[in-house]
C-alpha cells in the first residue's frame, strides 16, 4: 500500500488527485487491515479447521519473536511470518504502524475524535520523550534474558487482540443478544432466519464474562495521551514502533523535498508524528510512518515519498538515532531494577493452567494476547492478576467456578501463537491431567447427610473420576452415597467444582503441584 501510494505521487509530480490518493490509500489500508484483523479473531473460536490463519495477526509482531526468542530461545513456525513485517521496514520504514497496526488505525480515529477537543495539532511534548519507547525496548529485552516476557502486554499487537477480546466482542456480544430479544418482542419467530443467524453465527454461544483487568487501564491511558497529542502511543511508548524505527533507520524509502518547498511549515505544524523541523525541512526519518499528510497539505506540492537520492532536496538529515548512550543505560538500569520485584513478588502457585501447559515456559512465551481467552467457549481461562507472580501478569489460569475446561475443545493450544500453550488432539488432551479435584467434607452436602451427588454426573472422564462410597458402617448416613475422587482418573478439567452449589465450592481443584 505505501509502495502504491508513493508511486502515485512520484510518476504524476503536482497532481491534486494523486495526492489525495496517497492519504486515502493509507485509511483505506487502515480499514482493510482492522477488518481483516476483527474478522479473524471474531472466526478464531470455531472449532472447525484451518488453524494457520487464527494465530496469524498476533504472529506479525517482530517484537514478539525476538523477545520470545531471547527468553525460551526457540521459535514456533508461525512467529517467522512477522520476518515479513521486519523485510518491509528494513525497505520503507515505519510503514508498518501507519498502514497496517490496528491499533494505530484506532489511535488515528480517537485523535480525529478529539481533535475536535484539543485542536487538530495537539500539545507539542519535549523531544526528549521520544526516547522513553526505546527504553522500554531494552527493559523488555533485559527481562526477556531472565525469562519475563511481560512487557509483550505492550505490543499493540497483542493489546488490540485483548481490546477485542475483554471490551468490543462482550459489548456488542451485549448489543446482539438485546436485538435478538427485540425481535422476538416484535413478534419475530425464534427459528426465523435472522434470528439463527444472529444466535449461531454472530454472538458467543454465551456471554463471555472477564474478570477486571488493568489492560483496561492501559487501554485509557492510549485515549489519555490521545487527548494530549496525536500518536501519543506511537511516538512516546511504544516498544514495537522503538523497535520497527531501529530496523528501518536506514530505509531507502523516504519522505524527499522538492526545490519547491518554501519552508512555510505547515507540516511541521500538523505532522502526525511530530517530527519535522526547520519549518518541514528536516525529518527524523527512523520515526516517519509515511502517512503522507504533509505531502496532502503541501500548498506547493513538495513533498514526496520515494528513494533516497532521487531528488536535489534531502530532507533525512535530522535521522538521528535516537538509540543514546542514555537512553540504553537509562533502559538497562530499569531492567535491572525490575528483576527485583519480579523475581520477589512470588506465590505459591495455586492457579490452573491450561492442559498441557508447562508454568515456566508459559511465563516465556505467553505473548498475552488474550486469544486463548476470547475463544474458550465456556469462559473458564481468564487473565491472572498477580495470582502467583509479577512475572505471570496476564497470562492465561482456568478459573472452575466461571466455567470448566470443555472436554471437547482444544482450541487454545490451537490458537497459541507460540506455543506456550501446546497444541494437543483431541484425543491427548482429554487425558492431559491439568489439576487434581479435592473434597472438602466438612461442608459437601453428601458428606454432611444430604443427597447431592452433582459432581459425579456431570464429571466428563469416560469413566467417572467422581465415585460413590456407600457409608454402610454410619449409623447416620446408612445408605446415603458420597462422592470420593478416584485420583487416578481427574484430569481437573473443573465440572465438579463449577456445578457444586455450595459456596465455597465443597470440591476444589488444585494444580497437581500444590498436592
Amino acid at each position: 500500500m505505501t509502495l502504491l501510494s508513493s508511486l502515485f505521487i512520484y510518476d504524476t509530480g503536482k497532481s491534486n488527485r494523486m495526492k489525495l490518493n496517497t492519504r486515502t490509500i493509507k485509511i483505506i489500508s487502515q480499514v482493510l487491515f482492522f477488518i481483516l484483523f476483527a474478522i479473524i479473531i471474531s472466526l478464531s473460536y470455531k472449532q472447525s479447521p484451518p488453524d494457520w490463519y487464527k494465530n496469524l495477526p498476533q504472529a506479525l509482531s517482530p517484537l514478539s519473536l525476538i523477545i520470545t526468542l531471547i527468553a525460551d530461545k526457540t521459535i514456533h513456525p508461525i512467529m517467522l511470518s512477522s520476518i515479513v513485517v521486519i523485510v518491509s521496514t528494513i525497505i520503507t520504514g515505519r510503514v508498518f504502524c501507519g498502514y497496517v497496526c490496528p491499533l494505530g488505525a484506532i489511535i488515528d480515529t480517537a485523535d480525529y475524535i478529539f481533535g475536535r477537543i484539543r485542536g487538530r495539532v495537539g500539545a507539542k511534548l519535549p523531544a526528549f520523550l521520544y526516547n522513553i519507547k526505546y527504553s522500554l525496548l531494552i527493559v523488555a529485552i533485559t527481562l526477556a534474558i531472565i525469562g519475563s516476557t511481560i512487557l509483550l502486554i505492550l505490543d499493540p499487537l497483542s493489546l488490540t487482540s485483548q481490546l477485542f477480546t475483554v471490551i468490543l466482542f462482550p459489548f456488542f456480544n451485549t448489543i446482539g443478544m438485546w436485538l435478538v430479544k427485540l425481535l422476538l418482542f416484535l413478534g419475530v419467530s425464534p427459528f426465523s432466519d435472522t434470528v439463527v443467524f444472529i444466535e449461531k453465527e454472530l454472538l458467543f454461544e454465551l456471554s463471555p464474562v472477564y474478570r477486571f483487568t488493568p489492560f483496561i487501564l492501559i487501554i485509557c491511558f492510549i485515549l489519555l495521551l490521545s487527548i494530549i497529542t496525536r500518536r501519543g502511543w506511537c511516538r512516546y511508548i511504544c516498544p514495537l514502533g522503538a523497535l520497527l524505527s531501529l530496523i528501518g533507520t536506514r530505509a531507502p524509502f523516504a519522505r524527499q523535498l522538492t526545490d519547491d518547498c518554501i519552508g512555510r511549515g505547515a507540516c511541521e505544524r500538523l505532522c502526525r508524528m511530530g517530527i519535522l523541523a526547520e519549518s518541514g525541512m528536516q525529518t527524523r526519518k527512523s520515526e516517519c510512518i509515511l502517512c503522507g499528510e504533509c505531502a496532502f497539505i503541501c500548498a506547493k506540492e513538495a513533498v514526496l515519498y520515494t528513494a533516497r537520492g532521487k531528488h536535489k532536496t534531502d530532507s533525512t538529515n535530522r535521522s538521528k538515532f535516537l538509540l543514546t548512550r542514555r537512553t540504553l543505560f537509562t533502559g538497562l538500569g530499569i531492567g535491572f531494577l525490575s528483576i527485583i520485584p519480579i523475581k520477589l513478588i512470588k506465590k505459591k502457585d495455586t492457579v490452573i493452567r491450561p492442559p498441557g501447559t508447562d508454568r515456566e515456559r508459559l511465563e516465556k512465551l505467553c505473548l498475552r494476547c488474550g486469544l486463548c481467552i476470547r475463544v474458550c467457549p465456556t469462559n473458564a481461562l481468564q487473565h491472572d492478576i498477580l495470582h502467583t507472580s509479577l512475572s505471570a501478569l496476564f497470562t492465561p489460569q482456568l478459573v472452575a467456578r466461571v466455567g470448566p475446561c470443555s472436554f471437547n475443545c482444544n482450541l487454545c493450544g490451537r490458537v497459541c501463537p507460540s506455543g506456550a500453550i501446546p497444541k494437543l488432539t483431541l484425543k491427548i488432551k482429554q487425558k492431559t491431567r491439568m489439576g487434581q479435584a479435592e473434597i472438602v467434607r466438612a461442608t459437601c452436602l453428601s458428606w454432611l447427610g444430604e443427597t447431592c451427588m452433582l459432581c459425579q454426573e456431570v464429571c466428563p472422564t469416560p469413566t467417572k473420576a467422581i465415585i460413590t462410597r456407600h457409608r454402610r458402617n454410619h449409623p447416620e448416613f446408612k445408605g446415603i452415597p458420597a462422592p470420593e475422587v478416584d485420583k487416578d482418573l481427574c484430569i481437573g478439567c473443573g465440572y465438579c467444582e463449577n456445578i457444586c452449589p455450595v459456596e465455597p465450592p465443597a470440591i476444589k481443584v488444585h494444580p497437581l503441584e500444590f498436592q
